[in-house]
């Protein structure tokens, strides 16, 4: 793989990580001594953890991008993403997901 495409996936990558930390923080935020009882935060809690969850998956695409091509069934393509991410490929890049991150995900 060309330096320059390596150089730019390192970059949004690390944008990306910082979109999900910075998404993260507001989770625990939002879900800091919540109650069953408290609409208006319980849906800014979920409304972050769906941020969360794109977020992620925006980083896992990033990857295959990169590495290896698009995922062409549209129908099921978070699944395939999520266990395509969670094994390595042999001479090209290790996981991305831990067995447990993976089952997080899914």
């Amino acid at each position: 793989m060309d330096q320059a495409i390596l150089v730019l996936l390192a970059s949004d990558v690390r944008a990306q990580m910082d979109l999900i930390d910075e998404t993260y923080d507001k989770l625990e935020e939002r879900a800091a001594d919540l109650r069953a009882d408290d609409q208006a935060r319980l849906e800014s809690a979920a409304y972050q953890l769906h941020n969360l969850y794109n977020a992620v998956e925006d980083l896992l695409r990033l990857v295959a991008a990169a590495f290896e091509n698009q995922i062409a069934d549209t129908g099921r393509w978070h699944i395939r993403m999520l266990r395509r991410m969670s094994h390595s490929v042999e001479g090209v890049r290790p996981a991305l997901l831990s067995r447990e991150t993976y089952r997080l995900l899914d």
